[in-house]
């Protein structure tokens, strides 16, 4: 990465205050970051349907699966955004599981980052993949905010520091899980 490089952030109404410390630290690299406020489902699908500015990385703060969800491969959970139903504005939840991946994402060749917990299970992962994205990050297990939080963050600095603390994608990701006990549940999926 490079300075003045685009970054996605899409978050739901409940993620404002982890998505803004985030969107406040790649700013500081002189990343150009597009913030998606996604109130509406329609907001969500936009961002996964790729109607976004080009950017090669993807960093979806919502939520993920429920414990009872891990058995169906994880999920990416978007909280109480608003679906027009009948005419009238309700609050719903958008969850995607990796048997709708194929219907609503295409996102090729980006990198996505989901911080929703149990988002970073294979078969969610294996199905951003074959929708053509290049690489797939997200935790494997219940990850609490302030670990989730500084994960992203480590994650983006090690690709955007001087060198020689500059690492490649990989590198940075592997130092990212390092922080603590729960970022090491972070996984890293890549189409190779």
């Amino acid at each position: 990465m490079e300075i003045f490089d685009s970054v996605v952030v899409a978050y739901d109404p409940t993620a404002f205050d982890l998505a803004m410390p985030i969107r406040g630290m790649l700013e500081l690299y002189r990343l150009y970051v597009h913030m998606y406020y996604c109130c509406q489902k329609r907001n969500i699908l936009d961002v996964l349907t790729g109607k976004i500015p080009k950017a090669d990385y993807v960093v979806l703060v919502g939520h993920g699966a429920a414990p009872e969800e891990v058995a169906r491969g994880g999920a990416i959970t978007f909280m109480r955004p608003a679906d027009e139903i009948e005419g009238t504005w309700q609050e719903v939840d958008f969850r995607l599981f990796p048997e709708d991946v194929p219907q609503f994402v295409n996102l090729k060749g980006r990198v996505v980052i989901s911080l929703g917990c149990n988002s970073g299970h294979g078969p969610l992962a294996r199905a951003f993949l074959d929708a053509g994205c290049r690489a797939y990050i997200g935790p494997a297990a219940t990850i609490d905010q302030n670990s989730t939080t500084l994960f992203a963050c480590t994650f983006f600095h090690y690709m955007m520091a001087e060198p020689p603390d500059r690492l490649a994608e990989r590198e940075a990701f592997e130092r990212a899980r390092q922080i603590d006990s729960q970022a090491a549940n972070y996984r890293y999926y890549r189409r190779d």
